[in-house]
């Protein structure tokens, strides 16, 4: 848990002598919202109540002489309502490394920012810690450890949201563009879901796809075009089409199942569903396969089952109206299908 008793001062500051982080994603547009106009309203009556964290800059640079780190909004509704003093902990000089590490703890313990928020955050510092690799000279899947290493290290997020977050760093920069400009989840997901189970099991079982003049950053792109058309109602579809990139020993399968595979990401009007339904016509005996084994179903619910747990009543409160939408009906199509499957294995 973020500790800001190390080092920090409790003080009052002058608003005006504070600059914002390069660090922190969200657009002019979020200070324009009802929950924004209140806020300023309550900062006009009776001050900030709750301490902004900054940190001393190591050169002033004229009336700035701190860096912020958290607390951009009551910041803003400071300045807005032209208060000349606010209570800020003040934190000494560091690296951007530890206002990066610290900005992640503060909000994903407290405010919590979405994926998309984080990406945007994160996106100058993957370029820099890409650019970093090619100079030590690491190349192809040794970049992309390396990466994923220093953003685990950094910002204290597990390794698995980390690699989700380095999927989306694959695409192209003006898709990745359009996902901020948004705030769009679902592009990101799709996004993710693309990387994870189209192209990575396809470069690893079917390279020879990416060798026709075909190049994974063109593949990306048409299949964003499915996404353009309206081809795509929800992220999760993406994972129906996931069978076609399954490695297949025999050749005259790989034949069918690259050939497919091409036309899933060539042809705009074919969705990820209609592409599953193909291959199942292909192969008849996957369809009667599970899309897990029972092993890793257990391990999945287990892993749900903990990560559900952490969702305790003020985690939920803090949660942006979309994201509880989303996340409520998410719940419901879980529990339906899990209510659904404890009655069966209870008849057997």
């Amino acid at each position: 848990m973020l500790n800001i008793s190390d080092g920090a001062k409790l003080r009052p500051i002058d608003p005006f002598t504070v600059r914002p982080s390069n660090n922190n994603p969200r657009s002019d547009s979020f200070y324009k919202d009802e929950a924004f106009v209140r806020l300023r309203e309550s900062v006009a009556s009776y001050g900030v109540l709750v301490p902004i964290i900054v940190r001393t800059l190591p050169k002033t640079a004229g009336k700035m002489r701190f860096s912020l780190v958290d607390g951009e909004r009551r910041w803003r509704a400071a300045c807005d309502t032209n208060l000349r003093r606010i209570p800020a902990y003040v934190l000494p000089p560091a690296s951007g490394q530890d206002d990066l590490s610290m900005m992640f703890q503060v909000h994903m313990h407290q405010e919590g920012w979405d994926a998309v928020e984080q990406v945007h955050s994160l996106e100058k510092t993957v370029t820099q810690l890409q650019e970093h690799a090619a100079k030590l000279g690491k190349v192809g899947d040794d970049v992309d450890q390396y990466v994923l290493g220093e953003l685990v290290s950094r910002t204290g997020m597990s390794r698995a949201n980390a690699l989700s977050r380095l999927r989306f760093f694959r695409w192209p920069k003006e898709i990745r563009q359009l996902a901020y400009e948004r705030d769009d989840e679902m592009l990101y997901s799709y996004m993710v879901e693309i990387e994870a189970n189209i192209l990575e099991p396809a470069q690893r079982n079917y390279p020879e796809l990416f060798q026709s003049g075909l190049t994974a950053a063109e593949a990306r792109k048409r299949l964003y075009d499915k996404t353009a058309v309206e081809n795509v109602t929800k992220a999760a579809e993406v994972r129906a089409a996931s069978v076609l990139a399954k490695r297949r020993s025999n050749e005259a399968e790989r034949r069918s199942a690259r050939s497919l595979l091409r036309k899933l990401i060539d042809d705009t009007a074919l969705t990820f569903l209609e592409a599953q339904e193909q291959y199942f016509i292909l192969f008849p005996d996957e369809a009667a396969k599970p899309a897990y084994s029972t092993r890793k179903l257990v391990n999945l619910c287990r892993l749900v089952s903990r990560a559900l747990d952490d969702y305790t009543d003020d985690v939920l409160a803090r949660l942006k109206k979309r994201q509880r939408e989303v996340f409520f009906g998410a719940v419901r199509t879980l529990h339906t299908s899990t209510h659904g499957l404890v009655r069966r294995l209870k008849a057997l």
